[in-house]
C-alpha cells in the first residue's frame, strides 16, 4: 500500500508552487526588513567595527556591557519574574 502525501511532485498543483514561492520570497523580504530596522535602530557601529578588525586580521573584540547597576537590578528581577510565573525569557 502507498501512501499519497501532499506533496507528492505528480499531485502538485501549479498553484501550490506558486503559493509557495510567494511565501518563502515574503519570509526572506520579512529577513530583510527587520535586519534593516534592527541597523536603524541600534546603528551599525558595531558591523563596522567587527567588519575593521576582520579586515585587519585581528579578532573581535566582546561589547562591553553599557548597563548601569540599577538597570542590571532590574533586568536580574524582571527575569527572576518571568521564572516565577512559569513563562521563561
Amino acid at each position: 500500500m502507498r501512501l499519497r502525501l501532499s506533496h507528492d511532485e505528480r499531485n502538485a498543483s501549479p498553484e501550490r508552487r506558486l503559493a509557495a514561492a510567494v511565501a518563502l520570497g515574503a519570509m526572506l523580504l520579512a529577513i530583510l526588513a527587520i535586519s534593516l530596522a534592527g541597523m536603524a535602530i541600534h546603528g551599525s557601529d558595531e558591523l563596522v567595527a567587527v567588519a575593521e578588525s576582520a579586515a585587519q586580521g585581528e579578532a573581535p573584540r566582546p561589547v562591553l556591557d553599557t548597563r548601569t547597576d540599577e538597570e542590571r537590578e532590574v533586568d536580574a528581577a524582571v527575569a527572576a519574574n518571568r521564572f516565577a510565573t512559569g513563562l521563561s525569557p
